[in-house]
């Protein structure tokens, strides 16, 4: 579906179902490349609406993310600076090797 607001390339829109379809329904916007989802509620007129999602880093690490409508637009973006921030901080345990 298209959403009521700029989505960054690289993601895709769903509703609930179309059944539920219109402009107020509960989204779900994911990227499969990136490993990334989010889902965004109905009320898109509150002062400041916002997604919560998820990146899933590896195999055993999450990350989570509040995105505001705003930065929908530069998703693709915030989640790529939010895997490579991920990467830079990683360390490996005592005795085992390099970080991946």
């Amino acid at each position: 579906m298209q959403a009521p607001f700029p989505v960054s390339d690289g993601f895709w829109v769903y509703a609930d179902g179309p059944d539920y379809l219109s402009d107020k329904s509960p989204l779900v916007i994911i990227n499969p490349a990136q490993r990334a989802g989010v889902h965004c509620y109905q009320n898109y007129n509150k002062p400041n609406p916002s997604c919560m999602g998820l990146i899933l880093l590896g195999d055993d690490e999450v990350a989570t993310i509040d995105v505001n409508y705003e930065a929908l637009g530069m998703l693709q973006e915030v989640v790529a600076s939010m895997i490579e921030a991920a990467r830079a901080i990683r360390v490996g345990c005592p005795g085992e090797g390099p970080a991946a």
